[in-house]
């Protein structure tokens, strides 16, 4: 399988492949109306990374580890409070809340799953969607979202809060400039073994910027091998 194009937002800093220095376009008023910053920074990774497609009309998977806080963290403090819940908040809190709206918007009709794997996450949701691809073909979309925060969560996470956020479109085409391929490795760690902590995403995107040859995630069982065809 190959990957198509793929964006992110890293550091404040939003990039693509194969086209790089593109800013992000602005999100039209029904897509922003009811999206905190977690939610329109994770669009507009969308809106970049399906930019040129034939079609966004594919399946997704979601994978995100904490979800919105920010709005989780209000709902909680609404019951302390004994105040009414935001509806808003309810259901935009839920880790498939922002690929909704973007099937809405693109009146897209396929499935989207959505998981979160802890500190393992993204390899969790990479697994998926390569196993989707497989049992589907096609084309699928992987787009891994969250915040970077830290294990004390004593101030609320707001607006300001800074995002981590990377997605790609694959395809099951075999001839491309990036391959992505999952082999299954002797003796490598089950899912719940898979070291915390030993992928980075700046890593991953070192392998984009830089042409490198190859770039290797460990997951469950095995690996998923980025290899550049040239």
């Amino acid at each position: 399988m190959k990957i198509i194009n793929c964006g992110w937002l890293v550091n404040a800093t939003f990039g693509s492949w194969p086209i790089d220095g593109q800013p992000p376009d602005d999100l039209p008023l029904s897509m922003r109306r009811r999206l905190s910053s977690l939610g329109r920074q994770t669009l507009q990774v969308l809106n970049t990374c399906t930019k040129g497609l034939n079609s966004k009309l594919i399946p997704w998977v979601v994978s995100c580890r904490h979800g919105d806080i920010g709005r989780r963290l209000n709902l909680l403090s609404n019951l302390v409070q004994e105040e009414m819940l935001s509806p808003t908040d309810f259901s935009m809190s839920v880790h498939n809340a922002i690929i909704g709206v973007f099937s809405i918007a693109t009146g897209n009709k396929h499935t989207h799953s959505a998981l979160a794997a802890g500190p393992n996450s993204f390899e969790a949701g990479l697994l998926e969607s390569v196993a989707l691809l497989k049992e589907k073909g096609g084309s699928v979309g992987y787009i891994y979202y969250d915040y970077i925060v830290t294990d004390e969560l004593s101030d609320r996470i707001n607006d300001d809060g800074q995002v981590e956020c990377f997605a790609m479109v694959l395809s099951n085409d075999t001839e491309g400039t990036v391959l992505v391929e999952y082999s299954i490795v002797k003796n490598a760690m089950a899912s719940n073994d898979v070291a915390v902590n030993s992928f980075s995403i700046n890593k991953l995107l070192c392998f984009f910027k830089n042409n490198e040859k190859k770039f290797t995630v460990p997951v469950g069982g095995g690996e998923i091998l980025f290899a550049r065809t040239f």
